[in-house]
C-alpha cells in the first residue's frame, strides 16, 4: 500500500491536493499499488513529489519515505511525507557575468519577475530562455534564502559569447560537390544584445548572399523579430532551370518551449528564371516574375538529442493578396520523424512528408513555388530532386535533326515521401562511431489528382554506411528502384539511352552546412 501525508495547515494541504501537479505525482510516480519494490526508483518517486511542492511555492520543502516490509506476505507499505515549509516569492534578483548588457536586459530576458511566486517551472524557462539568446553562451539560477525566510533570493549567473565572430563550415556531396558556408556575427551591435551578421553560402547548385538584423525581445523574452535581405543563384535539378533571385524577409518568431517554436514570415523577391540551355529564351511572363508571400511555419522538437523521440514541421504558405505577384495559390506541407532506440546497439528511424499547393487562377507556377522530390535526404533511389514527371530535352544534330539528350524533372503540385531505416552500432569491428544501415524508401510528385492513378509511388531499397567523424557526419547509401519508370531508366519512345546504372542511386554526405 501507498500512503502519502502533508505535514502542514489544513488550508496548504487543501491547497496543495487541488494541483494538477500533486495529483499528477500521485498517479505517475514509480511505485504504484502492484509494482515490485525497487531500490532504483526510490530517488525517482521522492523527486517527483519534491517537485510538487517547489512548483506551487514551497522552494525548501521536502520529502520523507518510510518503508515497511511484510516479509510472509512480499509487500510493502510505503509512507510519503511532505512537509511544504513555508510558502514563498521572489525577492531580490541579482545578475553575474553580464560584460556587455545591463542586470536589468538579462532580467528583463528571463523573465522572472520580483514578487512572483516561487515555481520551479519558471526558473527551468529562464535557463531556457537565456540558453537560446545569441548574446549568452551559458546560463546558471542560483537559488538562496532571504533574511526574511518568507523569499528566495536569485542569482543569475550568464556567460557572454564574443562580440564578434566568424564561423566556416562545408562539406562535400553527390549532389553539391562541395559546400562552404561562412558568418560574421556582431551580437551587441547597439548596447540592446541585436545582432547583426552576414553569410555566404557556395555550392556547385546554389550560391547565396545574406544579411540578417536579429531583435531578440519583441512582445515578450519568447518571442523576436528577424530581417533577412538576400540575393541567390540556384540551379534546378540535373540543370533543367536557373534562378537568381533577390529579396528579402521579415519574420517574427516564438518559442512557445523547448521542444515547439513557431515563425510568421512575409517575403518578397524579385526572380529571373532561365532554361538550363541558355540558347533557349523563355517568354517574359516566365522570365521575369515577382514572389510575394505570407507563411507560418511551426516546428516540434522532443528528445532527439537523446536518440528517441520525435520532429514535426508544418507549413502553410498564401501568396500576397495585395498584387505584388502574379501567381496567387495555397501551399501546405507537413513532416513527420520517429527515432527510436531498440537497444545499445540497434536503433530505427521512420519519416513522412506530405504536401500541397492549391492555385487560384492559371496553370503554371515558377519551379521555385512546385514540389520536388528525390535525393539523399528524400528517395535515394532517384538523384536530387528527379522523381515525378518530367520533359525529354533534345539537342540539335544538323543532319538528323532533334535527338534525345536527357529527361529533367518538372515538379509538382503534390508531394509526398516516406522512409523507415533501421541501423546498427558497428563497435564490433573497432572503429568507434561505425555503423551500417538498411532502408525502404518511397515517395512521388503529382500535378493533379488525376495523376493519383497513372503515377504509383515508386520504392526503393538499399544500404548504407554511417560514421561520426572527426570533421562531421559521413553518410554513404546505395538504393535501388523497385519499379521505375521508363523516364528513371532514360528510355525514349521505346530506345533505351540509359545504362544498368540508371537503376540505382549512390549518395554520398560528408560534414554539414546549416
Amino acid at each position: 500500500s501507498i500512503h502519502v501525508g502533508l505535514q502542514a495547515p489544513d488550508s496548504v494541504v487543501r491547497r496543495l491536493m487541488a494541483t494538477p501537479d500533486y495529483r499528477d505525482a500521485v498517479e505517475t510516480q514509480p511505485y504504484q499499488p502492484g509494482s515490485v519494490l525497487h531500490g532504483g526508483r526510490r530517488r525517482e518517486s521522492l523527486e517527483a513529489f519534491t517537485r510538487v511542492l517547489r512548483e506551487n511555492g514551497h522552494a525548501f520543502g521536502s520529502v520523507r519515505l518510510e518503508s515497511s516490509i511484510d516479509s510472509l506476505r512480499n509487500l510493502a507499505m510505503l509512507d510519503f511525507q511532505l512537509i511544504p515549509g513555508p510558502f514563498v516569492r521572489v525577492g531580490e534578483i541579482q545578475v553575474s557575468g553580464n560584460a556587455s548588457v545591463s542586470q536589468a536586459y538579462i532580467i528583463r530576458q528571463s523573465g522572472i519577475e520580483n514578487g512572483e511566486p516561487f515555481r520551479l517551472s519558471n526558473l527551468e524557462r529562464a535557463r531556457e530562455t537565456l540558453a537560446s539568446h545569441p548574446l549568452v553562451e551559458g546560463s546558471a539560477i542560483e537559488v538562496s534564502e532571504s533574511s526574511s525566510g518568507q523569499a528566495v533570493d536569485l542569482r543569475i549567473v550568464v556567460r557572454e559569447r564574443p562580440l564578434r565572430s566568424i564561423e566556416v563550415t562545408g562539406g562535400v556531396g553527390t549532389e553539391d560537390i562541395l559546400r562552404i558556408r561562412s558568418v560574421w556575427q556582431h551580437r551587441n551591435v547597439n548596447g540592446r544584445a541585436h545582432l547583426v551578421s552576414a553569410a555566404a553560402r557556395v555550392s556547385f547548385i546554389e550560391q547565396q548572399l545574406s544579411g540578417e538584423y536579429f531583435i531578440p525581445y519583441v512582445f515578450n523574452n519568447r518571442s523576436s523579430y528577424v530581417f533577412t535581405p538576400f540575393v541567390e543563384h540556384v540551379f534546378g535539378p540535373r540543370k533543367a532551370y536557373e534562378i537568381f533571385r533577390g529579396g528579402f524577409r521579415h519574420s517574427v518568431i516564438h518559442r512557445a518551449s523547448a521542444a515547439f517554436n513557431s515563425t510568421f514570415t512575409h517575403e518578397i523577391s524579385r526572380n529571373q528564371q532561365l532554361d538550363g540551355r541558355r540558347e533557349i529564351r523563355l517568354p517574359d511572363s516566365l522570365r521575369n516574375y515577382n514572389v510575394s508571400a505570407f507563411s507560418v511555419t511551426a516546428n516540434y522538437s522532443q528528445g532527439i538529442g537523446e536518440g528517441q523521440g520525435w520532429e514535426a514541421a508544418a507549413l502553410a504558405e498564401i501568396s500576397s493578396p495585395f498584387g505584388l505577384t502574379p501567381y496567387r495559390y495555397f501551399k501546405a506541407r507537413a513532416n513527420l520523424s520517429r527515432y527510436a532506440s531498440l537497444d545499445s546497439r540497434h536503433s530505427v528511424s521512420a519519416r513522412i512528408q506530405a504536401g500541397g499547393i492549391v492555385q487560384v487562377d492559371g496553370d503554371s507556377l515558377p519551379p521555385n513555388i512546385r514540389f520536388y522530390t528525390g535525393g539523399t535526404q528524400t528517395v535515394r533511389g532517384w538523384g536530387r530532386q528527379v522523381l515525378g514527371p518530367k520533359r525529354a530535352v533534345f539537342v540539335a544534330d544538323s543532319v538528323l535533326g532533334p535527338q534525345f539528350d536527357r529527361y529533367v524533372p518538372l515538379g509538382g503540385r503534390m508531394v509526398f515521401a516516406a522512409s523507415v531505416e533501421a541501423r546498427r552500432d558497428l563497435t564490433g569491428l573497432r572503429v568507434a562511431d561505425l555503423g551500417a544501415a538498411a532502408f525502404i524508401d518511397a515517395g512521388q510528385v503529382w500535378n493533379s489528382f488525376d495523376d493519383l492513378k497513372r503515377r504509383p509511388v515508386r520504392f526503393a531499397l538499399g544500404f548504407g554506411i554511417r560514421y561520426r567523424s572527426p570533421i562531421g557526419p559521413v553518410q554513404l547509401d546505395l538504393a535501388w528502384k523497385v519499379n521505375p519508370s521508363d523516364q528513371d531508366l532514360n528510355r525514349y519512345q521505346g530506345v533505351d539511352y540509359g545504362s544498368p546504372w540508371n537503376r540505382f542511386g549512390l549518395h554520398l554526405r560528408i560534414g554539414g552546412v546549416r
